[in-house]
């Protein structure tokens, strides 16, 4: 093992006189000599074979045994003229003819040799220090230089510290490049200077070619004026605003809202302009375009944003009908919505398509009870999708056509009324609220016209599901029971004889009064699969209390729906508004899963 002492450095000490060679008198004491309180000098040089020498010392008293040499309980001395069995051949005393640094002090002073110390096998060997290089700048040699001159000189760095400072400032060029590069691009899609992302900029317009080379859309791919002509071709059409960037808060298509859709990728662009006819009380137009960034993910945007369009979630919005679309790009879709704003109400017919990797949604609305044309608005789409789906990667507009159809599949519980499905109420614009759906209760008695069980009639399937105003106290609300017949013949049966129970309630409750039953049609698919039904109205009294009921039911192929609701005051839906809703709710079971 190497040897961890630590490398002495001994300090010269000087006696009174000459040293005693004798054994001193283990009794009498060593009174030392001023001079040998002096600063230590001549601090010990390596020899030429590794081993230190010592400078001289006095010798100082210390205790020995009875032949002359020190005892184990007695610390050795430091220095080896001071020790008793000292011999000439390791102390040297110098001759007269050597000059005396000290003065008279020293002129008995002693010099001696240490012995080398044995060297083991596995000991580390101390190396002189170097620098590696032969001399310095100035010519001399290293050997020369002190100490203090060795660390402060420049080092020269080696060819792996070199290479590495190298590969550092390349990666570090690389990260500022790649950090420039996502600035351009994340600037790209924003406002104009001078502008926020959520402000509008009116008038805003793009000089041709002023995009980035990979932006899909630009002023030119959105709905103009020209395009707004088919929806009403006798007013003069003007654009409003055109936004990049997020839409702006309260401005967003009818039952989407300016919200961002979750589930639906993250559009590398997004831009949003309105249109307004002339005229007092003339149509709207808003138009929103988005880009992504592969066909795969437009085409995911395309099913959220029409599952949205079939929820309808916003308040104040009612899905009033659907519309299947041909002829406008890759996948297109229409809704009929009646939006509700105290006692305005604003028709829109929205209308949304996809071309390969952008999507596009046209909302045109009017004000009053009167809906614009869906195939008008419909054509104004076709011209925006015609600037687009070269660059986009799509399909280009073709013979365009639309034809009745439920509205998007939407709710949070398939088959059964999604909260859009359900008209406002008066002039109340909460929104309605579903129960969890559970089988049909016994307790449930309807208008107590019918004579069916809806908890034990013969189904393959049943289920119910209560909805309420959202924060309105009392009773108020809906019932939808949902049932999967044998078959359809079951399922007709099964609509004819509640039809039939509602005829002759009169005669088996003379409390009753029933209205006339209402027929009710529509489709339950873009086929043309139709939905069958009835609806009406009761009256039961009960003293001087009379308690009102719609009902409906309506049955397509082998699914069957019947709703009920018990209008209270001040809370009840327009007649044919029910009607809607008896077919949605059939269109709805249909496109359960």
């Amino acid at each position: 093992m190497a040897d961890d002492r630590s490398k002495p450095r001994p300090r010269r000490a000087f006696g009174a006189g000459d040293p005693t060679t004798g054994s001193p008198d283990p009794e009498a004491p060593t009174t030392p000599d001023a001079g040998a309180t002096g600063p230590a000098e001549d601090a010990g040089t390596t020899s030429p074979g590794g081993t230190p020498t010592a400078g001289t010392a006095g010798a100082a008293g210390t205790g020995t045994d009875a032949d002359g040499r020190t005892g184990d309980d007695e610390p050795r001395p430091i220095f080896r003229e001071a020790a008793p069995d000292a011999d000439a051949a390791t102390v040297r005393t110098p001759s007269d003819d050597e000059p005396d640094e000290a003065g008279p002090t020293r002129a008995g002073r002693l010099n001696f040799t240490p012995r080398p110390r044995p060297v083991e096998d596995d000991a580390t060997t101390l190396l002189p220090r170097t620098t590696g290089r032969g001399d310095d700048r100035t010519g001399r040699p290293v050997s020369a230089l002190d100490d203090d001159e060795l660390d402060d000189r420049p080092r020269r760095l080696g060819s792996r510290a070199r290479l590495a400072l190298l590969v550092g400032a390349v990666a570090a060029v690389v990260v500022v490049g790649l950090a420039i590069g996502y600035a351009v691009v994340g600037v790209r899609d924003q406002p104009a200077a001078g502008s926020d992302p959520g402000q509008t900029a009116t008038g805003a317009t793009a000089a041709p070619g002023s995009p980035a080379p990979t932006a899909l859309l630009e002023d030119t791919s959105m709905l103009a004026p020209e395009g707004a002509r088919s929806i009403s071709s006798k007013r003069t059409w003007t654009a409003g605003t055109t936004v990049r960037g997020p839409v702006p808060d309260g401005s967003g298509p009818a039952c989407l809202g300016s919200d961002p859709l979750e589930g639906a990728p993250t559009a590398q662009q997004t831009i949003t302009r309105t249109l307004a006819a002339s005229g007092d009380g003339g149509p709207t137009a808003l138009h929103v375009a988005q880009a992504y960034a592969s066909v795969e993910d437009a085409t995911q945007a395309f099913t959220v944003t029409a599952r949205a369009l079939g929820t309808c979630a916003v308040p104040g919005d009612w899905l009033f009908t659907g519309r299947s679309v041909e002829g406008v790009g890759d996948a297109s879709t229409a809704v009929a919505v009646k939006s509700t704003d105290g006692d305005a109400r604003t028709q829109h017919w929205v209308v949304m398509s996809r071309t390969g990797r952008a999507l596009d949604v046209v909302d045109a609305a009017t004000p009053g009870k009167t809906a614009l044309n869906v195939n008008d608005v419909t054509k104004a789409l076709s011209s925006v999708v015609a600037t687009q789906c070269t660059a986009a990667g799509g399909t280009c507009p073709t013979t365009v056509s639309t034809k009745d159809s439920p509205p998007p599949a939407g709710g949070d519980e398939p088959g059964f009324l999604a909260t859009g499905d359900l008209p406002p109420v008066g002039s109340n614009t909460a929104p309605w609220v579903g129960t969890p759906v559970e089988a049909p209760s016994e307790d449930f008695s309807g208008s107590q016209c019918e004579s069916v069980n809806w908890s034990t009639t013969a189904a393959t399937d049943k289920s119910s599901r209560v909805y309420l105003l959202q924060d309105v106290p009392g009773i108020f609300g809906l019932n939808e029971i949902v049932l999967t017949a044998r078959d359809a013949a079951s399922a007709t049966k099964l609509v004819d004889k509640v039809r039939s129970d509602w005829s002759s309630c009169k005669e088996r409750k003379l409390t009753a009064t029933v209205d006339s039953p209402t027929k009710v049609t529509g489709v339950a698919s873009a086929d043309g699969t139709p939905v069958t039904g009835w609806t009406t109205e009761v009256e039961q009294k009960a003293g001087s209390t009379t308690t009102r009921f719609r009902v409906g039911i309506a049955a397509s192929g082998d699914k069957v729906a019947f709703v009920f609701l018990n209008p209270q005051k001040g809370l009840d839906v327009d007649g044919d508004d029910w009607n809607t809703v008896a077919v949605r709710a059939v269109q709805r079971a249909t496109q359960q899963s």
